[in-house]
C-alpha cells in the first residue's frame, strides 16, 4: 500500500483542481518513484467517493465556435446601430438616441454571450425574438401593400437567418446554465 502522506498529497492536489499528470510530474521531481505513485494512484482510484469537479473556465477560448460567429457579427453590427444613431442624431433627429442605446446595449449583450455569460446569451436571445417579430411585421406590411417584392425576399432572408440562429442558441443554452 502507497505512503499516507503520498495519497494525501496527491488528494489535495487534485481537489484543487491540478491534472494527475500535473501531480505526477511534481512527485516525480520531488523524488518519489514512479511506482510509489501508481501504488497511491490506484489508491486514490479505489478510495475516492467522488470524483474531482473539473474546473470550468469562462471565457473567449471557451466558447464554441458558432458562438464567436454570431458575436463577432453581433457587436459588428451593433457597432454600426450606434453608428447610425449618432448620424440620426446630427441630423436632428431624436430617434438617433433611442437607435444608439439600442446598439450599446447590443454590443454589451453580444460581448458576454462571447465570454459566456449567462446574461448575454438571454439579451441576445430577446434580442433575437424581437428582430424576428419585426421582420414578421415587416413582410406582412410588404404584403399589404403588394409591392416590393424584393423586399419580402429579403426580409423572409432575414427571418430565416434569425431563426437559424436563436435556434443554435437554444441547442447552446445549458452552456450558459439555463434549462438543466
Amino acid at each position: 500500500m502507497a505512503e499516507r502522506r503520498l495519497i494525501d498529497y496527491m488528494n489535495h492536489s487534485l481537489s484543487q483542481g491540478h491534472s494527475l499528470v500535473s501531480v505526477r510530474r511534481e512527485l516525480t521531481k520531488a523524488g518519489w518513484k514512479a511506482e510509489e505513485i501508481d501504488d497511491a494512484v490506484k489508491t486514490i482510484g479505489t478510495r475516492r467517493q467522488k470524483p474531482v469537479e473539473k474546473v470550468e473556465k469562462k471565457g473567449i477560448t471557451s466558447a464554441p465556435a458558432g458562438i464567436i460567429i454570431i458575436s463577432a457579427i453581433g457587436i459588428l453590427g451593433s457597432i454600426s446601430v450606434v453608428l447610425g444613431g449618432i448620424l440620426s442624431i446630427s441630423l436632428g433627429s431624436l430617434e438617433g438616441v433611442f437607435t444608439t442605446a439600442v446598439g450599446l446595449l447590443g454590443i454589451i449583450a453580444f460581448y458576454l454571450l462571447l465570454k459566456m455569460e449567462r446574461t448575454g446569451w438571454i439579451l441576445v436571445s430577446i434580442f433575437l425574438a424581437l428582430e424576428v417579430i419585426s421582420t414578421i411585421f415587416a413582410i406582412l406590411t410588404v404584403l399589404s401593400l403588394r409591392s416590393a417584392q424584393g423586399s419580402m425576399i429579403l426580409g423572409a432572408g432575414f427571418l430565416l437567418l434569425w431563426a437559424a440562429i436563436f435556434a443554435y442558441l437554444l441547442e447552446k443554452r445549458k452552456l450558459f446554465g439555463i434549462g438543466k
